[in-house]
């Protein structure tokens, strides 16, 4: 039998799930998410398609959080409240002043982001400290719970008007300013998103969580969505960090990133929070229907911490590129058998390449429910003719 075990080691694991739409991943997901969640080991699920994940709660306790309804949600980076754990006072840092980097879209010809992130950071520190809020005294943590964002935005005018900064940081100083009003200005185009705040005590219990977007199968998210996305892999990783505290474990699949605005930058973030100090006991799933969103130079880094392959039907070109720049030569014939259309015997089979640290193997596997859950699970329609 076959038995693939991420858990088997303290190490970060990084899974690629790779196919093309219809090849059955997110299904194959479905299953190992079931099976993970049988052990105990909580799942969340970043869905940007909707009401794809959701229909696991047909089979576990799930909690669907809508991020493009009538009610919207956010997540407030700054708060250490709901964590007695110093190692994430840094983290609540990088969080904020990356969340608000992605606010402010900083372009090229408008400054340097070197400059934006420093501001960011230092009027974040400041906040910190006005506050009484100190990395190596946890029992102060409580104090975040009042923190706001516009805190931020007015440290930066206190900072601007000291007379430190040259002519272009000062450009910077009011780019944050003006486009950060948008979110958190009262009139503010996306003022809405920042009313209902969710909290990692919203979802710490329940087994599967779903960020649902529902968005449509092949247009690109916008700089909000890449924000919405942002906020809440932020809310998931303190859940991680809760858990990894218990002894416990989780899984977090990440369903069509690359159509992100900020792919790159997302992703890395994400990735370092897996494969760092800090990250074991979650095991990260990321669904791409085209393996080029990882084949530029900036990913290099991101395909070295991929501890597992498992492939679909993918394109000939995919195919090429998994095998010199993935690895993927041992599980190349599997490959080969998948994608050939001549024969329907491989169709919702995957190839599966991984190392975790104790054991390594592949195997070629196809993913088999009983009726009853493929019918409930099923992600596309079918029309009879």
């Amino acid at each position: 039998p076959f038995v693939y075990n991420p858990l088997e080691t303290p190490d970060g694991q990084v899974v690629l799930v790779a196919g093309r739409t219809g090849s059955g991943k997110t299904y194959t997901c479905f299953n190992i998410a079931q099976q993970g969640i049988g052990y105990g080991i909580h799942s969340s699920a970043i869905d940007f398609k909707g009401r794809e994940w959701c229909k696991l709660a047909e089979f576990v306790d799930t909690k669907v959080i809508s991020m493009d309804g009538a009610d919207p949600v956010f997540v407030n980076t700054l708060r250490l409240d709901d964590l007695n754990c110093k190692e994430m006072f840094s983290n609540a840092v990088t969080g904020t002043v990356m969340l608000l980097s992605l606010m402010v879209d900083l372009q090229p010809n408008e400054g340097n982001a070197v400059d934006l992130h420093n501001i960011l950071e230092k009027a974040t520190m400041k906040l910190y400290s006005r506050e009484g809020v100190f990395q190596d005294n946890p029992e102060t943590f409580s104090r975040t719970a009042s923190m706001t964002y516009q805190d931020i935005i007015d440290i930066v005018a206190d900072l601007e008007s000291t007379g430190i900064y040259n002519e272009n940081q000062v450009r910077i100083c009011n780019l944050i300013k003006l486009r950060c009003s948008n979110y958190f200005s009262s009139d503010g185009r996306y003022s809405d998103l920042m009313r209902n705040e969710v909290t990692v005590g919203d979802i710490l219990n329940t087994p599967l969580i779903v960020y649902s977007f529902n968005k449509n199968s092949n247009g690109e998210l916008d700089l909000l969505d890449t924000i919405k996305v942002f906020m809440v892999q932020f809310l998931d990783s303190k859940k991680h960090e809760i858990r990894k505290q218990q002894h416990l474990h989780t899984f977090a699949f990440y369903e069509e990133l690359q159509r992100c605005t900020s792919f790159t930058v997302l992703l890395r973030y994400i990735s370092s929070r897996v494969t760092g100090s800090r990250s074991s006991n979650v095991s990260v799933f990321l669904l791409l229907n085209a393996i080029s969103a990882l084949d530029s130079d900036a990913m290099a880094q991101i395909r070295s911490n991929i501890t597992t392959k498992i492939i679909g039907k993918v394109t000939e070109e995919d195919k090429k590129v998994l095998v010199e720049k993935f690895g993927c030569g041992a599980i190349e014939k599997y490959i080969d058998l998948i994608i050939d259309t001549s024969s329907v015997l491989y169709r919702n089979c995957f190839a599966i390449q991984y190392e975790t640290g104790h054991n390594m193997d592949k195997a070629l596997f196809k993913t088999i429910l009983p009726d009853y859950m493929w019918e409930k699970l099923n992600t596309r329609d079918s029309v009879g003719m």
